[in-house]
């Protein structure tokens, strides 16, 4: 502003006074009277719509705004804040038009560029947000936000080439600037140059962001302690940052460190009530204890997370709330085989106490199994088939919870007797006592969570090797997928002949043990009431707590826990010897 013999420029000055101050509402009052005398004064515009939105008072900031272009159509300032005030309502839309017309008014600056490529980036346009990153970087080749939101939109398009390309320029500028090697840490891990992404990740010393990112990848690696550690510096640093509490429950959960886990996303939680995926960690905590009841209602929270509804629900049917139903309950199976396996027992049991009809919905290997479960409330149909007209939905594994702590532990699933007479004939061929082998889960690589899980849960067929050297036993593989062609123990293979879970568990029954990592085929047996033996990683899944050989789930179930991460040698000693014990 100019000097002005009417003292306006003093005024203005004493509006930025206040408005440094914090006292927002003095400065309001005085940009307003600066506009009063001189309406086209852009910058007191501008500044008061700050003010403004500071007092949480968008609606006048918007309008102070408009106003402000109203009295002067060619200010480019006024339309970039006016598109940041839109793009922070997500009214995005709108928010591009104004930067456009900004850009348009003032094609040398930067900032209408770069804030268009953020509204075109939070509408999904990542091409054209990466274009007008670009533009933005050539405009204010010194300025590092432009560099960094392009690396960052670059490595949303799965471009890591381009994203590193952009963060190493952005570095050579500007050493110091932490958001640049998070990002070129992410880039690099997505690449796979593990190494190469720790090291980004510890240069960037007093970002919040990548210190989680660093005790996350130390937990995918499976140093766990390192993780720890790390998780509790950048809380240290940075006390209100919710997910390093997430990170370090995480870690300290595959420690079996469970008080210190349940603190650590307790206080996350404070932090960040409305983080279901905090709270789905935590249940498995709680379930972890046996604190079922608490347990399966924070569990819970997985409904809240943003994924994309299941193909095979309805997009009509609306949730359960509990309320009597005058068509059936469709209960659909949202997990893995094992999952349904464990909790289709208590379809029958909620048909029965709430007097409905029960629709059961299961994956088609699973179809012609389950189709025994007993009561005639319930119908079983396979994901493949159609439906019958249903009023509600409800996921299976939100039964539980519904039951209370009941586990229903009976054998409630049953074989084929002819199919179970033909492969114990069949069997009678061979000496010895049958037993059964899994050494491997599903991979799963399409999840990362269940992939790196997967991980540690599975083992190498060859390590266990030590029990064919045990007398009496005839081994057979239940092992299906891609780690049955593994090698390093003979074993007896028909899986060739099992189509779906129902073949498996007539193989299963007509069998003296089943010998399995946690996979569905451990709980195939358990329903069935067969004797399982199940080799945990050392950070066992919740379902089978902590601190005991046995399952409430499953009476006929006996543990083999890790005493340490990866010790599969040890379980597979003590799975020896205990079968040398058994007659």
């Amino acid at each position: 502003m100019t000097n002005e013999p009417d003292g306006i420029d003093q005024l203005f000055q004493q509006a930025v006074l206040r408005h440094q101050a914090g006292d927002l509402e003095g400065a309001v009052g005085t940009y307003r009277l600066v506009l009063t005398l001189r309406p086209q004064a852009a910058v007191a515009a501008v500044n008061l719509s700050i003010a403004l939105q500071g007092l949480n008072r968008a609606a006048e900031a918007e309008r102070a705004l408009r106003d402000a272009l109203a009295q002067n159509p060619a200010l480019a300032e006024a339309e970039n804040s006016l598109g940041c005030l839109l793009l922070e309502q997500n009214r995005l839309e709108e928010a591009e038009a104004a930067f456009r017309r900004a850009a348009a008014l003032a094609p040398g600056l930067a900032d209408p560029a770069n804030n268009l490529g953020n509204a075109l980036r939070k509408a999904g346009r990542l091409d054209e947000a990466a274009q007008a990153f670009r533009q933005a970087a050539a405009l204010a080749p010194d300025h590092p936000q432009p560099l960094s939101n392009l690396a960052a939109c670059l490595l949303e398009l799965g471009d890591c080439a381009g994203s590193i390309a952009a963060c190493q320029t952005l570095l050579e500028r500007h050493p110091e600037h932490d958001a640049a090697r998070n990002c070129l840490g992410n880039a690099l891990l997505l690449e796979g140059r593990l190494d190469e992404a720790e090291a980004a990740f510890r240069q960037a010393e007093d970002s919040a962001e990548a210190g989680v990112n660093l005790a996350g990848l130390l937990y995918d690696l499976e140093r766990f302690d390192e993780a720890t550690e790390t998780a509790r510096a950048v809380i240290a640093r940075h006390p209100a940052f919710a997910p390093a509490c997430n990170t370090l429950g995480n870690a300290l959960l595959a420690l079996g460190r469970l008080e210190d886990a349940e603190a650590a996303f307790r206080r996350g939680l404070d932090l960040a009530p409305k983080d279901a995926q905090m709270a789905l960690n935590f249940a498995a905590v709680l379930l972890k204890q046996g604190r079922f009841r608490e347990g399966w209602a924070t569990y819970e929270a997985r409904r809240l997370l943003p994924r994309l509804p299941p193909p095979w629900l309805p997009a009509d049917l609306p949730p359960w709330t509990g309320a009597p139903l005058d068509k059936p309950l469709l209960v659909h199976a949202e997990q893995g085989l094992g999952d349904c396996l464990q909790f289709c027992r208590y379809a029958p049991a909620l048909a029965e106490r709430a007097g409905l009809e029960v629709v059961l919905q299961v994956p088609p290997e699973l179809t012609r199994l389950l189709g025994g479960l007993s009561g005639d409330r319930v119908r079983v149909v396979g994901r493949n088939a159609p439906l019958p007209a249903c009023a509600a939905h409800l996921p299976l594994m939100s039964l539980p919870g519904l039951m209370s702590d009941s586990f229903l532990p009976e054998p409630y699933l049953t074989a084929d007797a002819g199919a179970v007479a033909a492969w114990r004939r069949r069997l009678a061929a061979t000496p010895g006592r049958k037993v059964g082998l899994v050494w491997a889960g599903d991979p799963r690589p399409f999840s990362k969570i269940a992939h790196l899980l997967d991980r540690r849960r599975s083992m190498r067929r060859e390590q266990l090797a030590p029990l064919a050297a045990l007398p009496g036993l005839c081994l057979i593989s239940l092992q299906k997928g891609a780690a049955a062609a593994q090698r390093g123990l003979e074993l007896l293979d028909w899986t060739a002949e099992l189509h779906d879970m129902a073949d498996t568990a007539a193989l299963v029954a007509a069998l003296d043990l089943v010998i399995s990592v946690d996979t569905a085929v451990a709980h195939l047996a358990g329903a069935l009431g067969k004797p399982v033996w199940l080799l945990s990683r050392f950070d066992g899944c919740w379902r089978w707590q902590q601190g005991r050989d046995d399952s409430p789930w499953y009476p006929s179930l006996r543990l083999f826990r890790q005493s340490r991460h990866g010790d599969w040698a040890g379980v597979v000693q003590r799975v020896a010897e205990a079968l040398a014990e058994t007659p």
